[in-house]
């Protein structure tokens, strides 16, 4: 997975589940964390309470389905 210095966390994350499929909100901060998809901008790691936040704050994008992440058809 290419790193974009303009992509947002919740548009790395919707490339992570097209990739991988669903993930857990851990594997998905892992992902995140060693691919540098996303980067904060103070360079900090992903926490997984970041990526619960996310899902939750764009419930028409995604949902936590068998304590994974996937997209909403």
């Amino acid at each position: 997975m290419q790193r974009n210095k303009e992509i947002t966390l919740h548009e790395a994350m919707s490339r992570v589940v097209d990739k991988l499929g669903a993930v857990t909100v851990p594997q998905m901060a892992w992902v995140l964390n060693n691919s540098r998809l996303y980067t904060k901008k103070d360079n900090s790691e992903i926490k997984p309470c970041q990526i619960h936040a996310r899902v939750s704050k764009y419930p028409g994008l995604f949902k936590i389905e068998n304590n994974c992440v996937v997209k909403v058809n």
